[in-house]
């Protein structure tokens, strides 16, 4: 059932960041787009390791596809690789990052390499791709008004992660 797969997925960060070793975890959860065929939800908080020296920002997303009862990542929009070029590419944008946040994102994002990128999205998503389903994946994705949009994890100082946006339109 569709409420059984979003309420594995939502927990399931728990299961993977081992709550046993958490001081708290908290996440709020928003659903983006609601129609016949798919539901998109996007999750948003911040844990706290025991001894941590900060809180770490989340986010997660997890689109079902109502008629087959499947999750959808980022290769039913796109291909990884061609994101990851997007990624590499001046014309990235991030999503609500302030300019000299941006500047400093796209410094990180020029320290990586395509072939990273490419193996980070090629690993988004739920079902989870790895075998060892405790590790977490590190990007996640959506589809909303036409735009793609895809989390990347950044250094704390930058954030946790990244989001961005993709216009799908013509393509």
């Amino acid at each position: 059932h569709v409420n059984d797969l979003l309420y594995q997925n939502a927990i399931s960060i728990g299961d993977a960041l081992d709550l046993k070793n958490m001081d708290y975890l908290t996440i709020d959860c928003k659903v983006v787009s609601l129609d016949t065929s798919r539901i998109t939800v996007v999750y948003q908080g911040e844990y706290y390791v025991k001894q941590g020296a900060y809180p770490v920002q989340t986010f997660y997303t997890n689109t079902v596809d109502l008629n087959q009862v499947k999750s959808l990542g980022i290769n039913d929009y796109s291909d990884a690789y061609t994101m990851a070029g997007y990624l590499m590419s001046d014309d990235v944008r991030f999503v609500s990052a302030e300019p000299e946040s941006t500047s400093a994102l796209w410094d990180y994002r020029s320290s990586q390499s395509i072939d990273y990128f490419t193996d980070l999205l090629n690993k988004a998503d739920f079902p989870f791709k790895n075998e060892d389903t405790s590790i977490f994946p590190e990007s996640f994705s959506y589809l909303s008004n036409s735009t793609l949009y895809f989390s990347i994890p950044v250094p704390h100082a930058l954030g946790d992660y990244a989001i961005v946006s993709y216009p799908m339109d013509g393509k």
